[in-house]
C-alpha cells in the first residue's frame, strides 16, 4: 500500500560531509592538554572549557563556526536576525573501557562533537521514555525504524563535525578500541532576542 509520509518535528542532527585539514601541529596541542583525572570508568575533559579561544585552534573554530551557520540558517531555516556564536568548547579523552554518561547540554541551543582521533566508539541519541503510542503503551517492534526507535547510534568519523539540538540527550558507548578517543565539544547561544515583542515573550540578550 501507498501512503504519503509527513514528519512531524523531527529532530535534526547532521553530520558534516566535509573534513576539517587538521595538521601535526594542531593534533599535537590537543594531544598536550592538561585534563582533569579519570573518574569511575568516565572519560576526561580539558581543564580549559574554552579551548577554541586559544590561538592554535583559530582555524578549527572557523569551520565549526561556517557550519553551525549552515545547520541554523540553511537547514533548520532560523531567522538570520538570530546570529549564533560558541560559548564554551572543551575537549574530551577516552581511554579503552571509558564511556561519557548520558547527558544533555543546559543554556546552549546547538551543541557540536568534532572528532579528533579513535576507532569505532559511536555516539548515542536517546529518547528513552518515547513510546509509539503514548506512555502506558508499549509494544513489541518487529523492526526498528525513525518512527519507533528510542535511540540512534551515529559512528565517530575523524575530522567531522556533529551538530545537534542541545536538549537531545546523549551519550557515548565504552571505548572498546586501545586508541583513546578524542573529540572536542562546543556549545552555543545567540546575541540579540529571542521571542516575540507584541506577544509579551520578548528577551533581549545585553
Amino acid at each position: 500500500m501507498k501512503h504519503s509520509l509527513i514528519h512531524i518535528q523531527p529532530i535534526l542532527v547532521s553530520m558534516t560531509e566535509e573534513k576539517y585539514k587538521m595538521d601535526a601541529k594542531t593534533l599535537k596541542f590537543i594531544n598536550e592538554l592538561e585534563f582533569s583525572s579519570h573518574v569511575d570508568g568516565e572519560g576526561a575533559k580539558s581543564v580549559n572549557s574554552y579551548i577554541l579561544e586559544c590561538r592554535e585552534l583559530l582555524g578549527l573554530k572557523k569551520f565549526i563556526e561556517k557550519h553551525i551557520d549552515y545547520y541554523a540558517h540553511e537547514l533548520l531555516k532560523v531567522s538570520r536576525k538570530h546570529q549564533f556564536y560558541i560559548t564554551q568548547s572543551w575537549v574530551n579523552f577516552n581511554r579503552k573501557g571509558e564511556t561519557h554518561h548520558a547527558h544533555h547540554h543546559s543554556n546552549s541551543l546547538i551543541s557540536g562533537v568534532f572528532y579528533v582521533a579513535g576507532d569505532d566508539c559511536p555516539i548515542n541519541f536517546s529518547n528513552a521514555g518515547y513510546h509509539i503510542f503514548g506512555r502506558g503503551f508499549d509494544v513489541e517492534i518487529a523492526e526498528s525504524n525513525l518512527y519507533n526507535a528510542k535511540g540512534w547510534r551515529i559512528p565517530n568519523e575523524n575530522f567531522k563535525l556533529i551538530l545537534f539540538p542541545s536538549h537531545v540527550t546523549h551519550f557515548v558507548e565504552s571505548n572498546m578500541h586501545d586508541t583513546p578517543r578524542i573529540s572536542l565539544s562546543m556549545n552555543t547561544f545567540i546575541k540579540g532576542s529571542i521571542g516575540i515583542k507584541d506577544s509579551l515573550t520578548e528577551v533581549i540578550f545585553k
